[in-house]
This record gives structure tokens, C-alpha cells and sequence, in this order.
């Protein structure tokens, strides 16, 4: 039957187990490696290796969370659906996620929602990290933290391992119709076989505020982004730094392969590469909307936009960032200036501050 895992469905408190090399499975709904549904608190608990597999909803501590999961850990698992919403921590996040860590293993929905802390979330997931490890979904929508998200995402890390989807695949979230904030994506592939890949979401129809891109590989058929692969919606005060950016068709760029009725406010492009057959931009492949007060570093042969308005994003020499006072004293306003007034007129709620030799020189976002 339905909720399948070391304890069927929790709506106490779980505390401090450890789970090693168990094989749970269930060929209906719901199993997990602590829970098959938690509506309750499971607090430190630790999965290691083993395999999880339920039609849809499998995660590494619970295949539905309705309740709070936090400071767990899931290392080494094979976490399957035969159908959809695979996590990490979670195939369903409808409660809160928090402090979790997810380090290797497979994550794969054969259909679609495949995340690294959850294949699906509608609640909130805050200060997770995952690391290495492959997450798939066969169809559409896999990303770092969340397949899909419809809620919140806050504060988390992904380095390393490889995120695929036919359709829709991102570093933090295959598809964002939620916000996500103040999240970093360093030297991870992500790829969409077809349609809509980016470093943080494959496909933005939520906001994306304050989120850091670095190293990598990000590829898709058409739409790729530093950021986001198509943005419908609000990507600010953003960074994607060095790594590879490309559309083997149309639509590449270093914040948004393509922005489509959307805002994109101070943010900064400098990726080492952007490349595609059709439409390629230094910010945007596309832009159909409004980008204003971009800085994007100059690729030879580019232009700061492919096809569109151009006038909101203005390129530099990479050679110039070579301590913090350039992007105080390049021009008037300076950067920082022409940055974080515009943030503030979106109502934004970070800021640029000077960098250090960590982030390259680059500036760094921080909290209003």
C-alpha cells in the first residue's frame, strides 16, 4: 500500500535515526527512507546507500512531507519513480525543509519532478545543500533542489554532479513559478535535451533574487541561460561567472536565453562562453521585455544582446576587474550605483556591495 519506509507515516516526532543499505519499495504512492508520509517533525536523521522506489512521491527521508524535515542527511541513495516527483529529502515537499544535505547517488523520476532535495515543492526549503550525484527526469523538470517549484527555496547550495531533463532543467529548479533566493550553483551540468536550461531555472515564471551562478555547463536545444533559460517573470541582482552557456539552436545568453515578458535588473553576465546557432547575447539571447542596469563581460564578436533592446545591459572589458574600486569609479553613475538604484526602484530586497579577491573582484550581493 500507499507510504512505505522504515516508519509507514509519521505525525509525531522522529529523532536522530540512522538508516543504512535498506531497500524500500512500494509499487503504489509515497515511500521514504525514514517515512512514507511525515505530517509531523523527523529531525537528524541520516540515510545512507540503499535504494527507494515508489510509483511517484519517493524521497530519501520521506516520499510526502506535510510536516517539517531538518538537519538530515541522505548520502549514496538510488532514489526512484516509475513515474513522477523523486527527491532527495523529499518526492513532495507541501511543509518545511531545512539545513538538509544530499551528497551523491541517483535521483530519477521517469516521468517528471526530479530534485535533489525535492522532486515537487509547494511549501519551503531553506539553507540545503546538495553535492555531486545525478538527478534525471526522464520527461521534464529536474533541478538541483526542486524539479518544480511552487513555493519557496532560500538559501541553498549545489556543487557538482549533473542535472538532465528533456524538458526544463536548472540548478536550483527545473521550473520556477515560486521564488527562490539567495541560492548558489557552482560547477554543475545541467542539461535540457530540448527546451529551457539555466543555472538557476531551466524556465522562470516566479522571481529569482540574489543567486549566484559559477563554472559549469549549461546546454540546451533551445533557451539557455546563465540564470534562466526563458524568464517570464523577475530575475534580480543576480551573478553567473565563468562556465560554458549554449543552445545548439536558439536562444543563449549570460543571464536569460530568452526574456519573454519579463524584468531582468541588476545583474552581472560574465561567463566564460556563450554560444548557439540563432539569437546568442552577452545578457540575453532575446530580450521581448525589459533588462535594465546590466554589466556583462565582452565576448568578442557579441553583442550584449541578440535580438531586441540592448540598452539595459552595457559591456566591460574582464581585464578591468581587477579590484573592487572599478565597478565604484567606471563611469557615472558608477556600476554599484546604476545597480543598486535600479534594484531598489524594483523593490528589491539585496544590494551590491564591493567584492574581494574570493569572488574575483566581482561584487558581491548582500541583504538590504
Amino acid at each position: 500500500g500507499d507510504y512505505a519506509g522504515l516508519f509507514g507515516y509519521n505525525n509525531g516526532t522522529i529523532r536522530d535515526v540512522t538508516l543504512a543499505n535498506a531497500d524500500i519499495s512500494t509499487d503504489n504512492d509515497d515511500a521514504g527512507g525514514i517515512a512514507g508520509g511525515n505530517q509531523g517533525s523527523i529531525t537528524g536523521c541520516t540515510v545512507t546507500g540503499g535504494t527507494i522506489t515508489a510509483t511517484k512521491e519517493a524521497g530519501g527521508i520521506a516520499g510526502w512531507n506535510y510536516g517539517s524535515i531538518s538537519e538530515c542527511a541522505v548520502t549514496d541513495g538510488t532514489i526512484t519513480t516509475t513515474n513522477s516527483k523523486a527527491g532527495g529529502i523529499a518526492g513532495r515537499n507541501d511543509g518545511s525543509i531545512r539545513g538538509c544535505t544530499v551528497t551523491g547517488g541517483t535521483i530519477t523520476a521517469s516521468t517528471d519532478y526530479a530534485g535533489g532535495i525535492a522532486g515537487g515543492n509547494n511549501g519551503s526549503i531553506s539553507g540545503c545543500t546538495v553535492t555531486g550525484g545525478k538527478i534525471t527526469a526522464t520527461d521534464s523538470d529536474a533541478g538541483g533542489i526542486a524539479g518544480r517549484n511552487n513555493g519557496s527555496i532560500t538559501g541553498c547550495t549545489v556543487t557538482d554532479g549533473t542535472i538532465k531533463a528533456t524538458n526544463y532543467a536548472g540548478g536550483i529548479a527545473g521550473k520556477n513559478q515560486g521564488s527562490i533566493s539567495g541560492c548558489t550553483v557552482t560547477d554543475r551540468t545541467i542539461k535540457a535535451t530540448t527546451y529551457y536550461a539555466g543555472g538557476i531555472a531551466g524556465l522562470n515564471d516566479g522571481s529569482i533574487t540574489g543567486c549566484t551562478v559559477t563554472d559549469g555547463t549549461i546546454t540546451a536545444t533551445n533557451d539557455a541561460g546563465g540564470i534562466a533559460g526563458r524568464n517570464y517573470d523577475l530575475i534580480s541582482g543576480c551573478t553567473v561567472t565563468d562556465g560554458t552557456i549554449t543552445a545548439t539552436d536558439y536562444h543563449a545568453g549570460g543571464i536569460a536565453g530568452k526574456n519573454d515578458n519579463g524584468s531582468i535588473t541588476g545583474c552581472i553576465a560574465a561567463p566564460k562562453e556563450v554560444s548557439g546557432t540563432t539569437y546568442t547575447g552577452i545578457c540575453a539571447g532575446r530580450n521581448n521585455q525589459t533588462i535594465t542596469a546590466c554589466y556583462g563581460v565582452t565576448i568578442t564578436g557579441m553583442n550584449n544582446v541578440g535580438d531586441g533592446d540592448a540598452s539595459g545591459c552595457t559591456s566591460f572589458d574582464k581585464a578591468n576587474v581587477k579590484e573592487p574600486n572599478y565597478f565604484f569609479t567606471a563611469g557615472n553613475p558608477s556600476p554599484i550605483e546604476w545597480m543598486n538604484t535600479a534594484l531598489q526602484a524594483a523593490g528589491a530586497t539585496v544590494r551590491w556591495t564591493a567584492g574581494n579577491a574570493d569572488s574575483g573582484w566581482y561584487p558581491v550581493i548582500i541583504e538590504n
